[in-house]
């Protein structure tokens, strides 16, 4: 099964997956993000917030699938995270698994992300 932003968007239970511990806070996308300024100039869709104030956006024109996905810190720091957005979803899935092996909760991603993922 693909994972879309609207299908996590649309499920409380895969929002709160990608919110905590990932920090990918599709809530905070409606926040006022107008401080952030990219160089060169362009339009950019911010996807979610961060737990420190930072956004996710989706940069550049096209369909939102196919943009880059930046990361703006609350400084104001930026960088390229994942090349379009089903790279993005993938590699926040990957994060939480590596960080259940690293703590040795051996947790990973929670039900719903998994239902999601079609991982039984």
């Amino acid at each position: 099964m693909n994972l879309s932003y609207q299908k996590i968007q649309e499920d409380p239970d895969l929002m709160e997956d990608f919110g905590w511990p990932l920090e990918f806070i599709i809530d905070r996308a409606s926040r006022d993000y107008s401080w952030i300024k990219f160089q060169p100039d362009c339009e950019f869709q911010v996807l979610a917030g961060d737990a420190c104030g930072g956004a996710f956006a989706a940069y550049g024109s096209g369909a939102l699938e196919s943009r880059p996905i930046m990361h703006v810190s609350s400084e104001g720091q930026a960088g390229k995270v994942a090349e379009n957005l089903a790279q993005m979803l993938r590699l926040d899935f990957k994060k939480d698994v590596i960080n259940a092996v690293l703590d040795g909760t051996g947790i990973g991603p929670g039900m719903a992300g998994q239902r999601a993922l079609g991982v039984p």
